[in-house]
């Protein structure tokens, strides 16, 4: 009964702790378990938050490796761990599917709106932007994806907080996605600095500098130049050859993302359920009942078990251990493995210490380089120095023959194989484990660095010392880059994750194939996600600055900046337009600005591209361009339209900067043309004041003419374009104000002219006829100031339309043509916009003169002013004006209909067909 209550009591305590441990992997405080239990909860989250150190020292040693100074001493030779203090004081023995969450990351079911999820990522857009705005030149480089790195760290981190705090569902796919890109951005920073570093060296490096300095001060010199041990070789190795240098990079890559991944995953590890413990505990019980004959224990063995508890005594003797302490067995050895894939081989010598086998601890140590330090220590004159302890395994050859035959042994248990397999370089036991891509790059890259550091060491040392022969199969596993690549193509673990981009990308990055690389992008980035897009981009702007250009990136840039135009950010926009060729930078902001309406935001719109560098008097001509030429959907009418309203309102572009008149100018009387064409007249006087009133004085100023010049010649001082737009603008000024001035006339004669009051009649009271005649006084009255305003406005509106007809220089919509001193220039430039104006221009005359001479017909005409209509016809056919070159012969026809009825009312006012008085 007491062993029953203490087992109660254990168990208890062992769910307790399982409890605490499981809250902590998914984010929960752990309970109070009293001071005098040591916290690995605090521990954990203290890991958490030091995931930025963590990156640090990954920096740290990839720059020391990049530059050369690969330390060989930190990777070969660590010491054998003390034994770890207590983390708690019971044991328990996980079921199969708690076991399944050992590395796993724990399931959660909060949701969140779809809206804030979007938010997240949308701000990493404007996070890389400052990033690269900050570090834009190519000595910074390093410094932008240093900051791209903590960006993506940082919304992984705030995503999962989010996520532990149940405010938030993690899509496992697109945090997939961003902890890949983190991790390629890492993987872009160590290769690169190793590879720069690389040409640099190779750079300033001559035969005189390329010298070793010899140690000459003393006899020992030569003692210490002549002897090298295993680390001494490797060192060399590691800095001679660049191939090996950087796949070992890529193995610290590989093992710094296995670790990331385990620490953010969380979960359950051995060291949360069980304490310091002697080695097969179930098996030492067992054997220790069995010897004193009590047969009452808990869990009894279900078989026959081992006599002894050595460490060889299962292979030995060809007996199994306790069940229980197989089953812990199973789940050290793959947490072994696990950190060692993670790089961390001391945790796993730790773990081996904990769980009470300090000799596992040591067979993981037997793999370390041989080196002796005393060589490298000269004792000074009077000096002695204390004799150093020798680092490495002396017999590190028979070692590894031992470690590959265990790993060969299929008796053993996998993780146990796969263990030895990543020391001693065995790839095919180490495959049987690996089921991701990162897995199996890993498994491969660690083979090729074994061998070729085994080659290195051999043919180096050989010579004065004799080596254990490794099996033949070991040398044939050398591949090169390209052939493990394809290998992991092939892979049945991961042929898929082979082929996705994250992973190519990765792959043609090891692999230095950047032409390739940004053509496979170039097809990525026509069919993928906003995320995905800008990975691809910046992925694009930091290999050019380190050396790298082509046209598929520019591509991948415009895919992006379409997006961005959908988010309708112009800072997004403006800065990654600015990265186009100038061409693509204008079409691209042109295309965007021609989406935005409201006026602030348009100010706002222009400032951000002047930040950006962009040429805005281009680009803000292209957008009225793009507006004006838009074909309107709307059926052929003479009333304003919304598609007129927006061509109308695209002239704003032109007017925030007063260097741009000009544009304004040419650009509006453009738009101008083509609604007088279409009949629009309420249109074309809109567009018309769009130009600013003092825009003529500012181009004139603008080009230093001086007040007095500015005249109807005034295109003897101006650039042909600019002179043209200034009596086109004028020319139009002159129509509409005739046009508006004929219809004020035309309504006052109309409907402001009194009515004449009804008689009465005959049979009508003496009130009725006092009242006819106040009614009468009145409407005469009334009638004489209206012919007298008539008057005053016919004088007006008549000189309006004259002055449409008069128009000097030329005539109405007629460039004057003096030998201009560009003339040549600009019609070699804009030839086909030129004689398209000109077409536009003589259809606009064709049709407006005659409509002008009839409506300055109907106005003398209804003033009964029939001799200046008369007069008209010698206007017509002048041949200092020479209107009549726009009629035609109907339009001619109609004139002589007109000029006819005029000349019939004159003969009714007793005067000849010209108004003249006719001779008694």
């Amino acid at each position: 009964m007491a062993s029953f209550s203490s087992n109660s009591k254990d168990l208890e305590t062992s769910i307790r702790f399982l409890d605490c441990a499981l809250a902590n992997s998914t984010g929960r405080g752990p309970p109070n378990l009293g001071s005098n239990s040591p916290s690995l909860f605090k521990s954990h989250i203290v890991n958490q938050k030091n995931t930025k150190a963590v990156d640090d020292s990954l920096d740290a040693s990839i720059i020391g490796m990049a530059s050369g100074r690969l330390s060989v001493t930190s990777a070969v030779r660590r010491p054998l761990p003390q034994n770890p203090q207590l983390l708690h004081d019971v044991s328990i023995t996980l079921a199969p599917h708690e076991f399944e969450l050992f590395g796993n990351q724990s399931a959660l079911s909060k949701t969140l709106s779809q809206r804030h999820w979007s938010d997240a990522w949308d701000r990493l857009h404007l996070q890389f932007l400052e990033s690269f705005l900050t570090h834009g030149s190519e000595q910074e480089v390093f410094d932008i994806v240093g900051d791209f790195i903590q960006n993506c760290s940082d919304t992984l981190e705030v995503l999962q907080d989010e996520c532990a705090k149940g405010s938030r569902t993690l899509e496992q796919k697109d945090v997939a996605w961003l902890r890949n890109e983190r991790n390629t951005w890492r993987l872009i920073y160590c290769l690169y600095q190793n590879r720069l570093s690389t040409r640099h060296r190779a750079a300033i490096d001559s035969p005189q500098d390329g010298q070793c300095t010899l140690m000459e001060e003393d006899g020992l010199g030569s003692c210490l130049k002549q002897h090298r041990s295993e680390k001494d070789v490797v060192n060399q190795l590691y800095e001679n050859d660049p191939v090996v240098r950087e796949c070992q990079l890529v193995i610290d890559w590989l093992e710094k993302c296995a670790a990331d991944f385990k620490l953010e995953a969380g979960g359950p590890e051995i060291g949360h359920f069980t304490d310091k413990i002697v080695a097969w505990e179930n098996t030492l019980l067992q054997l220790k009942m069995n010897k004193e004959k009590d047969s009452n224990i808990a869990y009894g063995a279900s078989k026959s078990i081992v006599s002894r508890l050595d460490p060889d005594a299962p292979t030995r003797e060809n007996k199994s251990l306790h069940d229980l302490d197989w089953e812990d067995e199973a789940r050290l050895m793959q947490q072994i493995f696990v950190e060692i894939r993670c790089g961390r081989l001391d945790n796993a010598q730790l773990l081996c210490c904990h769980c009470g086998q300090p000799w596992r601890a040591a067979v993981l140590e037997g793999w370390r380089l041989l080196h002796d330090p005393n060589y490298e220590s000269a004792p000074t004159a009077g000096n002695v120095l204390a004799k150093m302890p020798i680092e490495g395994n002396p017999n590190r050859d028979i070692w590894k023959i031992c470690a590959w035959r265990m790993s060969e042994d299929y008796k053993m248990p996998v993780y146990t194989r796969a263990t030895q397999g990543a020391l001693c370089g065995n790839l095919d036991a180490l495959l049987p484990v690996c089921q991701k891509w990162e897995d199996v790059l890993w498994a491969y890259l660690r083979v090729l660095v074994d061998i070729r550091v085994e080659t290195e060491i051999r043919s180096q040392l050989g010579i004065s010392q004799e080596y254990a022969e490794m099996p033949e199969k070991y040398w044939q596993k050398e591949l090169t880059l390209e052939e493990i690549f394809e290998q992991l193509g092939k892979h049945q673990n991961c042929r898929e994750e082979a082929n996705k981009p994250d992973h190519r990308v990765q792959e043609m990055l090891v692999l230095e194939k950047i032409g390739p690389l940004l053509n496979r992008m170039e097809e990525w980035s026509m069919d993928c996600g906003p995320q995905m897009l800008r990975f691809f981009a910046h992925l694009v702007l930091v290999l050019r600055l380190l050396g790298h250009s082509d046209l598929a990136g520019d591509n991948v840039i415009q895919s992006y900046v379409k997006y961005l135009i959908s988010l309708r950010d112009p800072r997004l926009v403006a800065h990654y337009v600015a990265q186009l060729p100038q061409e693509e930078q204008i079409n691209n902001y042109a295309s965007f600005l021609a989406t935005v309406v409201d006026s602030e935001e348009r100010q706002a719109c222009l400032a951000e591209a002047e930040e950006a560098g962009l040429d805005i008097e281009t680009i803000t001509t292209t957008v009225v361009e793009l507006i004006r030429k838009q074909e309107s959907k709307c059926h052929i009418t003479s009333e304003t339209t919304a598609s007129d309203l927006k061509k109308i309102s695209a002239l704003d572009w032109l007017v925030f900067y007063p260097a741009q008149r000009a544009e304004a100018l040419w650009q509006a009387n453009a738009l101008i043309r083509s609604f007088l064409a279409a009949g629009k007249i309420e249109a074309a006087t809109k567009a018309f004041n769009k130009i600013p009133a003092d825009s003529i004085s500012q181009i004139v100023s603008e080009f230093q003419v001086k007040p007095d010049e500015v005249d109807m010649n005034f295109h003897q001082n101006l650039p042909r374009r600019v002179a043209s737009s200034i009596r086109e603008y004028f020319c139009y000024k002159t129509y509409l104000d005739a046009k508006d001035g004929f219809s004020d006339w035309h309504q006052h004669f109309h409907n402001a002219k009194p009515s004449k009051p009804s008689d009465p009649g005959e049979n009508a009271t003496f009130q009725d006829r006092v009242a006819f005649d106040h009614r009468a006084s009145v409407y005469q009255r009334d009638l004489d100031r209206w012919k007298k305003t008539m008057q005053n406005q016919s004088k007006t509106v008549k000189t309006l339309l004259y002055n449409v007809l008069l128009f000097p220089a030329g005539g109405w919509l007629v460039d004057s043509n003096p030998n201009y001193a560009d003339q040549t220039e600009f019609m070699s430039q804009e030839d086909d916009q030129d004689k398209l104006r000109e077409k536009e221009m003589e259809y606009l005359r064709a049709q407006s003169i005659p409509e002008i001479v009839l409506l300055l017909h109907t106005v003398l005409y209804k003033m009964e002013e029939y001799g200046e209509c008369v007069q008209l016809a010698d206007l017509v056919v002048s041949e200092q004006n020479q209107l009549y070159k726009v009629y035609s012969k109907e339009q001619l026809g109609e004139l002589v209909v007109k000029v006819a009825d005029a000349s019939l009312a004159l003969l009714e006012q007793k005067k000849d067909p010209w108004g003249l008085p006719l001779s008694s």
